[in-house]
């Protein structure tokens, strides 16, 4: 499978299979992992793990990742030209913030 590049993920490894006595079901809930699937939740996943977005909030975590993508193309940016993490994300003042006292 990763010779092909097909995507599979398992959080155990059975020695025995499924059940081979009915023909399973579609459309149904399902839990993964102690996760809630409804269907028409979406599944993402790569080689850090899984997870699952409900339907009802597609829409708004789709959102908030493109934004999440804007700000750190932004951020390469500035990298890029020259400006230190340090400065960008304003680290002294969080330092400040948690009382560490800068040399």
């Amino acid at each position: 499978m990763r010779a092909i590049e097909f995507p599979v993920f398992a959080r155990a490894i059975l020695p025995a299979g499924p059940f081979k006595d009915s023909p399973g079901a579609i459309n149904v809930p399902v839990s993964c992992a102690g996760v809630a699937v409804q269907p028409g939740d979406i599944i993402v996943g790569d080689a850090d793990g899984v997870v699952v977005v409900p339907q009802a909030h597609a829409a708004d975590v789709l959102a908030k990742a493109q934004a999440a993508v804007v700000k750190e193309q932004t951020m390469r940016e500035r990298i890029l030209k020259g400006e230190y993490i340090y400065d960008i994300l304003k680290l002294g003042d969080v330092l400040k913030g948690l009382g560490v006292a800068e040399k």
